[in-house]
């Protein structure tokens, strides 16, 4: 059953409560200055169409939590907004055995989604199947993690649609590759599909058939 309560009692129940499987977004929440903190639990949050908004970091998900966000409803109206000209609409940190999976929803500020590690590779699992992203300086940005896209639709990003840092990349499964711009200007190797690319760029480069890995 849907967790009944705010949406800051659902997430906090839900990292000690395996119980807790389900979170639906019922109504628009405005946190105002206000943020939501998850650490913890395994569970789908379900946007159903509703708005999450706040001035600063909407969501942020830190240590050991295992999270699907998707938006289950008819209209595909839900989203996580920051209206903050410097912060992210989803912000994944403090990477302890995290597994986050983006299957739906929008996701828009001044970086749709900032991932950053800390350079620990190894213990995070993004995987984005669906969903639009929308970001100004940088629509995802990952450091230390284990990034997969397979899908999603992404929109600005003065410095490419993924800023990368460090990690593995991986395409595999998207079906069209070639329309995705990558951001390397951080001078750390970048691993794709598999294959060390060394450096690559210090400028957006298009992700086209000069990597044919792209395109297996």
């Amino acid at each position: 059953q849907p967790y009944s309560g705010t949406l800051k009692e659902a997430f906090k129940a839900a990292e000690s409560d395996s119980s807790i499987t389900y979170i639906k977004l019922m109504n628009d929440v405005a946190l105002g200055a206000g943020y939501i903190w998850a650490e913890g639990g395994k569970f789908t949050f379900d946007l159903n169409g509703k708005a999450l908004t706040s001035d600063t970091y909407p969501l942020s998900l830190r240590n050991a939590i295992d999270i699907t966000i998707d938006d289950t409803s008819k209209e595909q109206t839900g989203k996580i907004e920051s209206t903050s000209t410097g912060a992210a609409a989803l912000t994944i940190g403090d990477l302890t055995a995290i597994k986050i999976t983006i299957k739906g929803g929008t996701f828009k500020g001044n970086q749709a989604v900032y991932i950053d590690g800390n350079g620990s590779v190894t213990l995070a699992e993004v995987t984005i199947t669906g969903g639009k992203f929308i970001g100004n300086s940088y629509v995802v940005f990952a450091n230390g993690t284990s990034l997969a896209v397979f899908g999603g639709e992404f929109e600005g990003g003065k410095w490419g649609q993924i800023s990368w840092k460090s990690g593995t990349l991986d395409f595999s499964n998207h079906p069209a590759p070639a329309g995705l711009t990558v951001y390397n200007g951080f001078g750390s190797d970048v691993t794709l599909n598999g294959e060390n690319l060394g450096t690559c760029c210090f400028a957006p480069f298009i992700c086209t058939a000069e990597r044919s890995q792209l395109q297996k």
